[in-house]
């Protein structure tokens, strides 16, 4: 009682002592951090505080202090050695010219540096107390909208128990020798190296390396902080100077030339560190042959990916027992996306990811309509953690036949805290198999610069769930005949109802160079079709070859004008005409750096070609040019002009900043009639704070049996 009695003061004081930091800071600088991009501390006293709230640890909320629910802040913190604490956001930042500051005078910081798009590393002078509460706070952390935001957040040291049984990424594989032959001069032995990251020696007393899951003792010795130690077969060990630091392993196992799964584990059996190498990381053909190691680029970076790997540069081949030879900052920026989702034979509601997530994020799902016999949530590919099942043993004679129930993952982060390309309402269901007109063309990119950027998109337009399993691409011949088909997954995935799927082997670079919109379903198929950059043929084809749909591109459907149309899609205007009317398509819009993506495009919806060169812009248009902000708050309500054919009408709006973010939703099956005005005041509606910049309006209107569908660019000027 008298601990919990000490902690509830400090909570109740530490206001009225950040007061007093911000009063005095210049005299206690040594406490404060600032990124070295800043000019001079009189910036920090120019920052306008963005709020007046605590950003307080969930376990402290209710000590009488309020936690902010409106803007970005510090989500939770691990500790990962004594003098370091990673912190993570709920959403993306920048810390260019932020200042993160030990609320506590007898723990300063030292330093600090971003680590991931959401995370940040904060560094200590000297060892913080462990198991005790300590504070931070921070200002002129810049959010992904431009606002500078600050806050305050309390976290539990716990580094107690690291030096027995470690944290994920506490030690890592640094190093793989996996093909000596040819080495320059090192001997002709493979070995596998390790690098201590944290701050503390660490006992590898009951450590295992496994390769393939099959577990390999290490010697019983001690790894220093910082320290890099090799290991390799006991009975090569002599093979190797004296000098250089690596151990024998008894029964070493031989690597396999292009790559296997590796991992790490303590003596616990707590995961230390995983990493499933391959010969296409040496991006060196030369040395991929032969007689050079792959070693880690950043060491502070624990994402085991290609992107962080490459081949040794060091003359003799590799860098055992030492530091590596390539070495600069690389952290991981890479955000993951969902790559399917479907319910296996055993009746387990799986969930399949771009990246390996982290386990501690999993209760970020949200359960949206209720499913029976709802249960433990897991992520199930250990040691990778790219695959989520829940909903264990459903009883799918309890529930509807069509949509069994939707969740929403949104919260969840990959193993370096990135936040997961949101993929809206995930919604399961019995899938049937397509039938011809199921599955539309929406868009195309034929006419690509690089292989990245081509791209086709489909949308699901029955009320069928689909496996897209079931679902095939295929180039027909002059007679329209299909010889061979690309399926579009090669295990089970949902295609829902009323979505759009981006089919490309490199979404993550579409989402980099046209943003992230709609919150599309995404395929990534063995191989894309070949297609013509001038014309040509594309069919959508179930898994018997039988077409869906088809279309013949050209570049005389485009309506883009007096500019190269490399890299500009086709997009389609109504599905409820054929893909083979030319006066169906049109050019991607500049303003959407010519391309959607996993988006609705600029006019989709209207019932007829006609109607949509008539009247398509006018069924819903912005009254006012523009949208006016003053100090934060608007000066008139966004007002959309309406004009249908028909009462009657189902209508849902969103609302998106430029980077995608949805910022809120006023309308969801709302009635509407023939015409009149919807008025959208955002600056009340959304949870974060509105500034000045370009908003798009997104509306899905259902008049009868067809669906409008409309974006409004809106623009806020200050």
């Amino acid at each position: 009682m008298r601990k919990i009695n000490n902690i509830a003061i400090k909570n109740i004081c530490f206001y009225y002592k950040l007061i007093l930091i911000c009063s005095i800071y210049s005299f206690y600088n040594a406490t404060i951090c600032i990124n070295a991009s800043s000019s001079n501390i009189d910036e920090f006293t120019s920052i306008t505080l963005l709020g007046n709230y605590f950003n307080i640890d969930e376990n402290y909320k209710n000590y009488g202090v309020s936690k902010s629910q409106s803007e970005v802040c510090i989500s939770s913190a691990k500790t990962i050695s004594s003098k370091e604490i990673l912190v993570i956001f709920n959403d993306e930042i920048s810390t260019d010219r932020a200042v993160f500051q030990s609320v506590d005078f007898d723990w300063p910081l030292a330093g600090f540096s971003q680590q991931s798009p959401v995370s940040v590393l904060l560094t200590f002078a000297d060892d913080l107390p462990d198991k005790e509460m300590q504070t931070i706070s921070y200002y002129a952390v810049e959010d992904k909208a431009g606002n500078l935001i600050w806050g305050f957040y309390n976290f539990i040291v716990d580094y107690g128990g690291l030096k027995e049984s470690g944290v994920f990424g506490s030690v890592v594989f640094s190093e793989i020798m996996a093909n000596p032959n040819g080495a320059a001069s090192l001997p002709e032995v493979e070995y596998i190296e390790i690098c201590n990251r944290s701050d503390k020696a660490v006992s590898l007393n009951g450590y295992k390396y496994y390769y393939n899951l099959k577990g390999y003792a290490l010697p019983d010795i001690v790894i220093n902080a910082g320290e890099f130690i090799a290991f390799c077969n006991a009975g090569k060990i002599s093979q190797f100077d004296e000098d250089i630091n690596i151990y024998p392993v008894t029964s070493f196992p031989v690597l396999n030339n292009t790559g296997k799964l590796i991992h790490l584990e303590n003596k616990n059996g707590d995961l230390i560190h995983f990493a499933e190498y391959s010969n296409k990381w040496y991006r060196d053909k030369d040395k991929s042959a032969g007689g050079f190691s792959l070693e880690v680029i950043d060491i502070n970076n624990v994402y085991p990916s290609a992107a962080n790997w490459i081949a040794s540069s060091d003359p003799s081949g590799g860098t055992p027992g030492r530091a590596n030879s390539v070495c600069y900052d690389n952290p991981d920026e890479e955000l993951p996306y969902m790559k399917a989702h479907y319910i296996d034979k055993f009746g387990n509601a799986e969930i399949a990811f771009s990246k390996n997530m982290d386990a501690s994020s999993v209760n970020g799902i949200d359960l949206i309509n209720n499913a029976p016999n709802f249960s433990s949530v897991s992520l199930d590919s250990y040691p990778l953690s790219d695959h989520l099942s829940a909903f264990k043993d459903l009883q799918m004679e309890e529930i509807d036949e069509d949509l069994l129930f939707s969740v929403n993952i949104d919260g969840i982060r990959c193993i370096s805290g990135n936040s997961i390309y949101s993929p809206g309402e995930i919604e399961f269901g019995t899938t049937i198999l397509p039938e011809e007109g199921d599955v539309k063309i929406s868009e195309i990119l034929f006419n690509a610069s690089a292989d990245d950027m081509q791209f086709i998109e489909l949308y699901n337009a029955s009320n069928k769930f689909i496996d897209l399993r079931n679902v095939c691409l295929s180039v027909p011949d002059s007679k329209w005949e299909i010889s061979s088909v690309i399926p579009l997954s090669s295990v089970p995935a949902i295609f829902e109802p009323g979505k759009y799927l981006i089919v490309s082997l490199s979404p993550q670079y579409l989402f980099e160079h046209f943003g992230y919109l709609g919150k599309p379903r995404i395929s990534v198929p063995s191989k894309m079709p070949s297609l013509n950059k001038k014309s040509g043929k594309i069919a959508v084809t179930d898994a018997d070859k039988e077409i869906i749909e088809s279309f013949e591109y050209n570049e005389s459907l485009h309506t883009a004008k007096n500019i190269s149309l490399e890299d500009v899609s086709l997009e389609r205007i109504s599905f409820s005409v054929p893909a083979s009317v030319s006066s169906n398509w049109y050019s991607g819009n500049e303003t959407d750096n010519f391309a959607t993506p996993g988006y609705r495009n600029t006019e989709t919806g209207a019932t007829s070609v006609q109607d949509t060169l008539k009247i398509g812009k006018e069924r819903f248009s912005l009254l006012y040019p523009y949208m006016k902000i003053s100090e934060g708050y608007p000066q008139s309500l966004v007002t959309i002009n309406y004009s249908l054919e028909n009462d009657g009408n189902m209508i849902d709006m969103s609302v998106f900043s430029s980077k995608g973010i949805e910022v809120v939703r006023p309308y969801s099956n709302f009635e509407i009639g023939s015409y009149g005005s919807l008025f959208v005041d955002i600056i009340s509606l959304s949870e974060r704070r509105i500034v000045p910049g370009i908003y798009i309006l997104y509306i899905r209107c259902r008049t009868g049996e067809d669906i409008i569908e409309k974006k409004i660019v809106c623009p806020f000027v200050p």
